[in-house]
């Protein structure tokens, strides 16, 4: 017990009182535990959970998730189960932090579920969406549950059956080798029981090491998992958007670390919003994609550029239509934060912070635009 249950117990057990001290005992009782009739005093997390008018969740700052997700690529045990092992160092390295004189998978994954918990400690047990993604890649489950992972719904995992099968047949060998190691091991490591092909690149799955490179993949876009490619496969069989990407503000040599599977959830999500809302439905949408960066943010900005906004400022402002809530309660809280410049009508050019860490949404006056800008902005 704390010291105020043990302070209860001693005054309600004590046969010692005398009456008036066991009647002031039992009024002080009645005030303390009974719960209050009368409305309490909202703290600051309950504010928390109305964030924005009628979108009652909790708003996670983004701000962490790119150096959380940058230490996890950095640290020297988890980046291998995002990156091959292709050099002798790098085993000498696993069996020295495992104590085996030989190469382990089973000691191995306990390693690696460790060092990953104690890079949730380190950043405070982040709420981030890909964090249970990444306990879910490493042990196929979240809070205690078997799940499957990413938009692909993946069940192979370092924890699977089969992979702890195949590691006691085959002892000494790595599961994600490189071709280096594949070589001298004469092992190209685990294979996967069904192949699959991945949502966002079109890529097939097949060996533990391209499921390794298709988990970086979901939380580093660098020049060989660009987004302009990444938009192009997904947007490759869309018959009804005309999308195009900016000459000068679109930069490929771009590296964010960030949650590629909800960004590519909310880009799909914008873009029906986008073909939904358009008031001619004779006349596919025009969709010009930006992503640039400056010294502090970087910026991916999808414009709609044959269209108006269907509602005034006001309205806006005093309400987050049921669309634009889902995007931010399902996809973009924690990942990004999100603006909207438009013409809302009667000469109203502004440009609204519909989600970042304002407490409440403003506008603010920008020179004339053409069309919607939805844009997403990442530290």
């Amino acid at each position: 017990m704390n010291q105020i249950e043990d302070l209860i117990y001693f005054f309600t057990h004590n046969k010692n009182l005398t009456k008036k001290q066991r009647v002031k005992r039992d009024e002080l009782l009645a005030r303390d535990l009974v719960k209050p009739k009368t409305p309490v005093a909202t703290s600051r997390s309950d504010k928390s959970k109305e964030h924005r008018p009628s979108l009652k969740t909790s708003y996670i700052s983004p701000k962490k998730l790119k150096q959380f997700l940058l230490d996890f690529n950095q640290d020297e045990i988890l980046k291998y189960t995002c990156h091959l092992i292709d050099n002798d160092e790098i085993i000498s390295q696993i069996c020295s932090e495992t104590k085996c004189s030989n190469y382990n998978f089973e000691e191995h994954s306990k390693l690696i579920v460790a060092r990953f918990n104690a890079l949730k400690k380190k950043h405070n047990w982040p709420n981030y969406k890909i964090v249970s993604q990444i306990n879910a890649y490493f042990t196929g489950e979240i809070g205690g549950k078997i799940t499957r992972w990413s938009s692909n719904k993946i069940g192979d995992n370092w924890n699977d059956v089969n992979i702890r099968r195949w590691a006691k047949e085959n002892p000494g060998i790595v599961p994600n080798p490189g071709s280096n190691i594949a070589r001298k091991q004469k092992n190209n490591g685990y294979t996967l029981p069904k192949a699959f092909i991945a949502y966002h690149t079109g890529k097939r799955i097949f060996r533990f090491s391209d499921l390794v490179l298709f988990f970086k993949s979901q939380f580093h876009l660098r020049r060989d998992n660009s987004l302009r490619n990444i938009i192009k496969y997904m947007t490759s069989n869309r018959k009804d958007i005309e999308i195009f990407f900016s000459e000068d503000r679109f930069y490929d040599n771009i590296e964010l670390f960030t949650d590629v599977d909800k960004l590519v959830q909310g880009f799909n999500r914008i873009i029906d919003v986008c073909v939904e809302s358009n008031p001619k439905k004779d006349i596919k949408p025009k969709i010009e994609i930006s992503f640039f960066n400056d010294d502090s943010f970087t910026f991916f900005v999808i414009h709609h550029l044959n269209t108006v906004y269907g509602k005034t400022l006001k309205d806006v402002l005093e309400r987050i239509g049921e669309q634009h809530s889902a995007l931010i309660r399902n996809q973009l809280n924690g990942l990004c934060d999100l603006y909207l410049e438009a013409n809302f009508g009667q000469g109203n050019y502004a440009r609204i912070n519909l989600w970042d860490e304002k407490e409440k949404m403003e506008s603010q006056k920008i020179e004339k635009t053409e069309g919607v800008k939805y844009i997403l902005r990442f530290y």
